[in-house]
């Protein structure tokens, strides 16, 4: 028993590890879609991001959008938690009305577990070459950092692994964090910490019985 325990933290530990800097992110632009726009699967292994709206910050109010389809790939399930890669990359663009910011958008990865789903989750530097020629203030400040990171969380009401969304077409609703910092924040440490204490829950679960 207490060897089953062992690993119940051990494996809570390493999913909680994800989540780097949980005091000190430094969130800089958080968006969610707009009505009617998804991220959509095609039930190929294909799913596309549709127009957002920023939501804060001196941006808040200004559209985006993410061109470019991407690809699901081998999908890893370990403790009731589904991962794969994300391959091809897009454009990301934030219109200020006169003028657009443009970044290459790589999202690097895929998780799921229940009904929380995300992109990126764990953070990694994804939007990179990012260009701005106007006034406003955030998206001058990360024009000037070059790169960012971009997270992205979805659900569906019941759990949806991620081989039905590489194989049968759906959409859901979306929001997301742009951070100059390399530390994920907002939706996506929520998406991360529940991810971990999920996993922990089950594990306790299976132990127990």
């Amino acid at each position: 028993m207490r060897k089953k325990l062992r690993t119940v933290f051990l494996v809570g530990a390493v999913v909680l590890a994800m989540v780097p800097g949980l005091a000190s992110a430094n969130t800089d632009m958080n968006y969610a879609n707009t009505v009617g726009s998804s991220i959509s699967f095609d039930g190929s292994g294909h799913f596309t991001i549709g127009t957002f709206d920023i939501t804060s910050g001196s941006a808040s109010g200004f559209l985006g959008n993410v061109a470019g389809s991407f690809t699901i790939g081998a999908i890893n399930t370990m403790f009731g938690m589904s991962s794969a890669s994300v391959l091809g990359t897009g454009t990301l663009t934030i219109s200020d009305g006169l003028n657009v910011l443009t970044g290459n958008l790589n999202w690097v990865d895929i998780a799921q577990m229940g009904t929380l789903d995300g992109l990126n989750l764990t953070g990694t530097v994804n939007l990179t070459g990012i260009t701005y020629s106007g006034s406003n203030a955030d998206l001058m400040a990360l024009a000037a950092a070059g790169s960012a990171t971009d997270t992205l969380s979805f659900q569906f009401a019941s759990g949806v692994t991620l081989s039905s969304l590489a194989t049968t077409a759906q959409s859901s609703s979306f929001s997301g964090t742009i951070s100059a910092s390399s530390v994920p924040d907002g939706g996506a440490t929520v998406a991360l910490l529940g991810f971990g204490l999920v996993g922990i829950e089950g594990l306790r679960r299976r132990f127990r019985k």
